[in-house]
């Protein structure tokens, strides 16, 4: 029962911060370049730094299975969503795109809880942590996404999302 309450406030405490970080200034921006351009998945990159963000630092293979499984509700809900909406945005009424972006945060909260979800034998670890982190331990969970997607001008976009998502 201790790690459901646990896991129910991180995912309260992940859904806020991501909210709040998405809402600063330049943040939006990054995101949608490197989603649009590059591929990353912005619930991910939002989950890596909330982690980072607490001194839970993942391994390649937990990014790269956390990774797996934002690409499986990517491709599955949210892309089509987010195209939806989109289209909605130019060519639908107010509420039909409201409507849409409804459903899409809905699908990413989903997401950012799902890949708690599967952090659970490492969140009974992480509960040892100091739970500081800083800048450079959301780097470095970042550093092992762009491991898994490297490519030119990738790292300095995360470089500068990890400065403002801190």
């Amino acid at each position: 029962m201790e790690l459901l309450f646990l896991q129910s406030e991180l995912e309260k405490a992940l859904w806020q911060f991501a909210l709040e970080r998405y809402g600063r200034e330049g943040v939006e921006a990054i995101c949608l370049e490197l989603q649009d351009r590059y591929g990353f998945n912005v619930s991910l990159l939002l989950t890596l730094a909330f982690l980072g963000g607490r001194g839970w630092e993942c391994s390649l293979e937990v990014v790269g299975s956390l990774s797996e499984l934002a690409e499986d509700v990517e491709r599955n809900a949210l892309r089509d969503l987010r195209e939806r909406r989109r289209q909605a945005k130019t060519q639908s009424s107010a509420g039909e795109y409201e409507g849409l972006k409804r459903l899409e945060l809905e699908a990413e909260q989903k997401l950012m809880k799902a890949l708690l979800e599967s952090l659970n034998a490492e969140l009974k670890m992480w509960e040892l942590c100091d739970n500081t982190g800083d800048q450079a331990a959301i780097w470095r969970n970042f550093a092992h996404y762009l491991e898994l997607n490297p490519g030119e001008g990738r790292g300095e976009l995360l470089q500068k999302l990890a400065a403002l998502l801190q």
